[in-house]
């Protein structure tokens, strides 16, 4: 998203001049319309256009019979001048822009969207490509095939991807509006690397962007070597496969959000499954993730806490989440983690004071290394999303860690408020034990 919504921005900013063309021209052929109806009108009245145009005719000279002050001002010489001068003028502007607008969308059009995606480069560091384009700015339809894209020694992130087939429309009109529309996004065959060096966990500052919708986002035929290196700064490495995933009514200022609540799809991480399924009705919403026998410790680097203790075994997820954004908003998502064939490790450098809880935990999950299962529920603000470019800026994950924790010790034996009064007393210390390094 960081990438597609600079240039489907910069795509608007492209097409601005032209729509203001065709504004002018639809403006002119209204008139006309109007005009021919009036007629129509007089006609249908008088019976004929001879005797439609002598009505006319009878009804401006009384007019002219008791010229009002504004008539007078209208038959004035130097008023009629500037009016044919501006009147002339408006017309040659409008034949201009008319005629830019058909060089640009007939003659020009690859050249326009290679300015365009430069001007999204200039903002994103990325260098974009493509084989061919085709589409129209007068309606908004872009499609390019064969589309490159690259980014190296970003501070954020790097990426080397091909795109097969991306198909835009955009809601042209919508220019002249706050919120900017695109009626329909489509990304198809995606393969190459992407290396994130940095997570975004800070809000975005409001208003610091141009309020953009996708009304519809389909992403199909995705496999990408995703690398990550900012959780510890030793690289993640998954092989992330998207086999298709929709996305209805996609918010720029929520787009976090709406990617893991509102959306629909399926594919695979290391090759095993996963799939997300969003269903509504009067009462609000539900979405539900599932995945099956993931890595426990490469989800160990994203959930953290006593999952970091975990070097061996794998991880199913199963998450039931009812939000709301309507009323009083609400988020509250039900968590099943099975943990399977497991093996822990306290941390070597393990402070004494951290050890009493540790511990315990630690051998409890080594004496039942064949299925474990963990079950918490986590309420959140939904509206905290807003925004954020990471789930984990409103503190998705920590909560999920503490939760886990209380889980653990309860099935180890401790009690989950002799556990959680541990955690205050022991303050920043425990937590900061407990906190993954990009939240510290």
């Amino acid at each position: 998203m960081e990438v597609l919504l600079p240039a489907l921005a910069e795509l608007f900013v492209l097409i601005a001049p032209a729509l203001m063309g065709v504004v002018g021209l639809i403006g002119s052929l209204v008139a006309c319309v109007f005009e021919l109806l009036l007629l129509g009108a007089d006609v249908v009245v008088h019976g004929s256009i001879a005797a439609a145009s002598a009505a006319r005719r009878t009804t401006r000279e009384e007019t002219d019979r008791a010229p009002s002050w504004l008539r007078r001002m209208a038959d004035s010489p130097a008023v009629r001048k500037w009016a044919h001068r501006l009147l002339f003028g408006f017309a040659g502007l409008l034949a201009v822009s008319v005629l830019l607008l058909l060089l640009v969308n007939f003659v020009f059009f690859e050249s326009a969207v290679r300015f365009a995606l430069s001007r999204a480069g200039a903002a994103t560091g990325v260098v974009a490509s493509f084989e061919s384009a085709e589409g129209s700015l007068i309606t908004g339809r872009l499609r390019l095939t064969g589309v490159k894209a690259s980014r190296a020694d970003h501070p954020v992130s790097d990426l080397d991807v091909q795109v097969d087939d991306f198909d835009v429309d955009l809601d042209v009109f919508s220019l002249l509006g706050s919120e900017k529309r695109v009626t329909r996004v489509a990304v198809s065959g995606v393969t190459g690397s992407y290396e994130r060096k940095q997570r975004a966990n800070q809000p975005q500052e409001s208003g610091a962007k141009a309020r953009l919708v996708i009304g519809e986002l389909l992403l199909e035929g995705i496999a990408l070597d995703f690398q990550d290196v900012s959780l510890t700064g030793q690289p993640v490495e998954i092989a992330l496969a998207v086999d298709k995933l929709e996305v209805e009514e996609l918010h720029s200022s929520r787009a976090a959000f709406e990617l893991l609540f509102n959306a629909n799809g399926a594919g695979a991480i290391d090759g095993r499954p996963w799939s997300i399924e969003t269903s509504h009705d009067d009462g609000g919403h539900i979405a539900n993730w599932r995945a099956d026998g993931l890595p426990v410790a490469t989800a160990a680097q994203y959930l953290g806490g006593p999952l970091a203790w975990m070097t061996d075994g794998t991880l199913s997820v199963d998450t039931r989440s009812d939000w709301s954004l309507e009323g009083e908003p609400h988020l509250r998502m039900d968590w099943k983690l099975t943990i399977s064939d497991l093996r822990a490790e306290a941390p070597d450098d393990l402070p004494w004071l951290k050890q009493g809880v540790v511990k315990p935990m630690v051998a409890f999950l080594n004496r039942n290394p064949g299925e474990l299962p963990l079950e918490f529920t986590v309420d959140l603000d939904p509206t905290g999303f807003t925004g954020t470019a990471s789930p984990f800026a409103v503190g998705l994950g920590q909560a999920v860690r503490e939760k886990a924790v209380q889980e653990l010790a309860r099935l180890a034996g401790a009690q989950p408020a002799e556990v959680e009064q541990a955690v205050k007393d022991l303050g920043s210390k425990l937590r900061g034990f407990l906190k993954r390094p990009d939240e510290e």
